[in-house]
């Protein structure tokens, strides 16, 4: 799929387009074999609907605010090394 604006569509609305099934044994070894990339059914909506809410741009803005500020205290210190 090319089109950006339907790739964000159908990642907004898991639950409405179903999703991806990813079963390979590269997968399951790189994610868990009881991982939400891994599971499917209800299992997979119980774990999308826990996963959810970390995911709301308000706990996101925390997190990018605390990566700034560290970001931030690293530039510092690199541009005062001699």
């Amino acid at each position: 799929m090319t089109n950006p604006n339907l790739v964000k569509e159908i990642f907004s609305n898991p639950f409405q387009y179903g999703r991806f099934d990813v079963k390979t044994m590269i997968t399951k070894e790189l994610v868990g074999q009881f991982s939400l990339p891994t599971i499917n059914g209800e299992e997979w909506v119980l774990h999308r609907q826990l996963l959810n809410p970390a995911f709301h741009m308000e706990s996101i803005k925390v997190v990018f605010q605390s990566i700034h500020n560290i970001q931030m205290r690293i530039i510092v210190y690199m541009i005062s090394c001699p």
